[in-house]
């Protein structure tokens, strides 16, 4: 356990295990997603850099040289967690609709699961 603890905080595990999780994330919403660099803190805070969202017409949705998120220390002990700050930095974000549908709305969905399992977000 202590292993692990240790090896999950250097940045070789960290950003190799955001990678595969990107990897899979974006198979599954059927849209190219990427992150160059990313470094986080266990109890509360993570900084990604190079982040690009592309839609399903592989247009750029969202890119960010950098964001920033912070959110209730030691959270995994809780209930559910609180969002305490959000940034992003030298960021382009492309919204936009045809007809109705935004062309972020599947990841909307994605993200929103079944009403079983959302917890609830709180922005402070």
């Amino acid at each position: 356990m202590l292993f692990v603890f240790i090896a999950i905080q250097t940045d070789f595990v960290q950003n190799r295990i955001v990678q595969i999780a990107v990897k899979k994330i974006s198979a599954e919403i059927g849209a190219p997603i990427s992150i160059k660099y990313v470094s986080f803190s266990l109890f509360n805070s993570m900084n990604l850099q190079g982040v690009l969202i592309k839609d399903r017409k592989n247009d750029t949705l969202v890119y960010a040289g950098a964001v920033k998120l912070r959110i209730t220390d030691w959270f995994f002990f809780k209930d559910h967690a609180i969002i305490k700050y959000i940034g992003l930095e030298d960021a382009v974000v492309k919204l936009n609709r045809s007809d109705s549908v935004w062309n972020y709305q599947f990841i909307a969905n994605y993200f929103a699961g079944s009403q079983k399992k959302k917890k609830e977000i709180r922005w402070t």
